[in-house]
C-alpha cells in the first residue's frame, strides 16, 4: 500500500513539474536550451500466440508512449510494419522529462496483443548550445 502511495506521489510530482515548466515557457519566463531528444526503442517480435500456436502473420507493432510509469500511454504512437523491431521517436517541445514506452503486436487480422512491459527513459537536462562558434 505504501509503495502504491509513493508511486502515485512520484507521478503527481512529475506532472506538477512538467505543468509548471510548460506554463513558465508559455509565459516566456523559461526557455529550454534545446527542444528535442531522440529515443530509439527496440524489441523482440513475438513468434507465438498466447495459446502457444505459431504466429505466422504478424503485420505490425505499435509503439505507444506516455509521461508516467504505469501509463496511460496516451502521448502518441507510431506503427512499425513487420518484421521491423525498432522505432525512433523524437520528443518535440521541451525534450526533458520521463517518457515510458510499450509495444503492442498486431496480426494481419487486426488482433492486438496486450501491451509489453514498459521501458522508461528520463532526461533531466539537455545540453546547452555551443558558444563562441567561429570560422577561421
Amino acid at each position: 500500500m505504501l509503495s502504491k502511495i509513493r508511486d502515485w506521489l512520484i507521478r503527481v510530482k512529475r506532472r506538477i513539474v512538467a505543468t509548471i515548466l510548460s506554463l513558465l515557457a508559455a509565459l516566456g519566463l523559461y526557455t529550454a536550451t534545446a527542444d528535442t531528444v531522440t529515443d530509439t526503442i527496440s524489441w523482440t517480435n513475438p513468434t507465438t500466440r498466447v495459446d502457444g500456436t505459431p504466429l505466422t502473420n504478424l503485420a505490425s507493432s505499435r509503439v505507444q508512449w506516455g509521461p508516467t510509469p504505469g501509463g496511460p500511454y496516451d502521448g502518441g504512437s507510431v506503427d512499425v510494419p513487420a518484421p521491423g523491431s525498432t522505432a525512433t521517436v523524437t520528443r518535440s517541445g521541451l525534450g526533458f522529462g520521463t517518457r515510458c514506452y510499450v509495444v503492442i503486436s498486431i496480426d494481419a487480422n487486426g488482433l492486438q496483443s496486450v501491451p509489453s512491459e514498459e521501458a522508461c527513459k528520463t532526461v533531466t537536462a539537455v545540453p546547452a548550445s555551443a558558444t563562441n562558434v567561429t570560422i577561421h
